[in-house]
């Protein structure tokens, strides 16, 4: 019984000190605010039955331009939901933000432009879609972005 309190103790120690380390604090005049870094804890993916992302087009060169379309998001009527766009995130390394934007208070979708790196390598990559509401969390969702081949021109 004593190893498993200590144990216990243990675990939520690791959680506030995992916590207290994922944002930074901006100190906006009179008063400091918390952010929390959302490529930090959006890891629990969308309902698969509540909101829906495209991408438009899905595939272009590289350094080309591109929209996320994310719809019937759950409302939120007295804060926008910031929303960012990653970049064939793999979860554990530091994304590349290649788009942001939010779903205005009281509506359910929005549009965000986000650009493919001027690095990425033809063939298919990960788009991340990471939303944050106050009813839900940090949530996500992925779409596939088809990087083509430049073609010379003479």
């Amino acid at each position: 019984m004593k190893d498993s309190r200590i144990l216990l103790a243990v675990l939520v120690l690791v959680a506030i000190v995992t916590v207290v380390g994922l944002g930074t604090y901006l100190d906006s005049g009179s008063k400091s605010v918390y952010i929390v870094r959302a490529q930090d804890i959006c890891f629990t993916p969308f309902p698969d039955d509540v909101s829906s992302a495209s991408l438009d087009p899905s595939s272009g060169a590289a350094n080309s331009l591109f929209t996320v379309h994310l719809v019937d998001v759950p409302v939120d009527e007295v804060e926008d939901q910031p929303v960012e766009v990653f970049w064939n995130w793999d979860f554990f390394s530091e994304p590349e933000v290649i788009g942001v934007g939010s779903v205005p208070a009281g509506t359910t979708a929005v549009s965000v432009d986000a650009f493919v790196p001027e690095d990425a390598d033809p063939g298919t990559h990960t788009v991340v879609l990471c939303r944050f509401s106050n009813q839900d969390g940090y949530t996500y969702l992925q779409r596939d972005f088809t990087v083509e081949e430049q073609t010379s021109r003479r």
